[in-house]
């Protein structure tokens, strides 16, 4: 990213976070899938 305005940088860094923030809260409040768990 060294060749991109400040300004334009610091949006990508925002999207990316965003996406990393929704992946994770997700991967936290989501019931995991039967694939996931087996009944024993």
């Amino acid at each position: 990213m060294p060749n991109l305005p400040l300004e334009r940088a610091f949006s990508v860094v925002d999207q990316l976070m965003a996406a990393i923030i929704k992946v994770a809260a997700e991967a936290i409040t989501v019931p995991p899938s039967s694939t996931w768990i087996t009944p024993m």
